[in-house]
């Protein structure tokens, strides 16, 4: 499974995907967590696809040796990957958590709920880097990138973003917009709770 993929990786090992993921279990039950321990992981999607029900579709977590230490970290890039969340309760499509990095290349992201918690949802101390090839575009628009803890950052490199509202803040983050970002917002670009 990709979770013990994740779990048995070292610092440089990459991950390839040699099908499409369809998770037909909802809620918490059906969700893909993945575990890094203090390692620099690829993950390659092939062009593949994650189609889930779950709460949340995919979400990557740090871990140093059971337990998080502060100023370690944890980091994985995806690319190739595309990411549908169907589920109609919450549908977040990833989710990133403390001390953790995750880069996105080339992927597309969907979640077909407009909610609350974003097609992306971010926790303390998380980080997320968009670059070229990357699209996250919920189908009900909705919001694209929640950021649910303090001390996160969203960088956006060449992507592409297309959400009714595209941050809803929840704490203090860092928003770096880089020159070939393309960000079409239907109602509102900032939302701070």
């Amino acid at each position: 499974t990709l979770p013990e993929a994740f779990a048995a990786a070292k610092s440089g090992d990459v991950i390839t995907l040699l099908r499409d993921i369809n998770v037909t279990t909802t809620g918490k039950a059906g969700r893909i967590n993945c575990t890094i321990y203090n390692a620099e992981v690829t993950l390659d999607g092939n062009g593949k696809t994650i189609t889930s029900v779950a709460d949340v579709a995919l979400a990557f977590f740090h871990n140093a040796n059971g337990s998080v230490e502060n100023g370690s970290n944890s980091s994985v890039v995806v690319k190739n990957l595309t990411i549908i969340n169907n589920d109609t309760a919450t549908g977040v499509a990833l989710q990133v958590n403390s001390n953790t990095k995750v880069t996105l290349d080339n992927c597309k992201l969907d979640s077909v709920k407009k909610n609350t918690y974003g097609t992306v949802l971010l926790q303390a101390e998380s980080h997320l880097v968009l670059n070229g090839g990357t699209e996250i575009a919920p189908t009900i628009k909705g919001t694209a990138i929640y950021f649910n803890g303090a001390n996160c950052s969203v960088a956006i490199n060449k992507a592409i973003i297309n959400a009714d509202l595209v941050f809803r803040l929840a704490h203090v983050a860092k928003i770096t917009i880089g020159a070939g970002a393309d960000i079409s917002v239907t109602d509102t670009l900032f939302n701070i709770t």
